[in-house]
């Protein structure tokens, strides 16, 4: 049984949270985990959307609690998870935990490191028109002197 653990900063208004929760999705999309445990302070329009859309492929755990479900059981707590017989594990923002109770491995995914072709594309055009602009102000020294 695969299970994901987050927390709640994927459902902040931010940009960059609005950024790391169309990620998640997409991760989710490969991971195919049958359990999504989610440590929250509190409820949100965004975290109850999300656990709607997420319910029809997984269960979805979104409150501190003790739990068990397969072979799976644990403490979910506000800040951490504790899974029987692999240990507690914190969340931080644009990461995700995972474990595969069927191989006994546990394994941490970055969001944020994932690199985004459209800033790229941005980062060439910036480059691109700083040199034009260096190339045309050089042009207009040589023509005055």
């Amino acid at each position: 049984m695969r299970v994901v653990y987050i927390d709640d900063s994927f459902f902040r208004s931010t940009p960059f949270a609005q950024a790391m929760l169309a990620r998640l999705k997409l991760q989710l999309q490969q991971l195919r985990p049958l359990l999504i445990l989610i440590s929250t302070s509190g409820k949100s329009e965004a975290l109850e959307a999300f656990c709607a859309q997420v319910q029809a492929t997984c269960e979805v755990i979104a409150t501190p609690c003790r739990f068990h479900s397969g072979d799976v059981s644990g403490v979910l707590r506000r800040d951490a998870v504790v899974i029987d017989g692999e240990g507690m594990h914190r969340c931080y923002s644009g990461s995700l935990f995972c474990y595969d109770s069927e191989k006994r491995e546990a394994w941490r995914i970055y969001l944020d490191l994932f690199i985004e072709k459209r800033s790229d594309a941005l980062a060439r055009l910036t480059r691109q028109i700083e040199e034009f602009l260096n190339e045309a102000l050089s042009e207009k020294k040589h023509i005055f002197h």
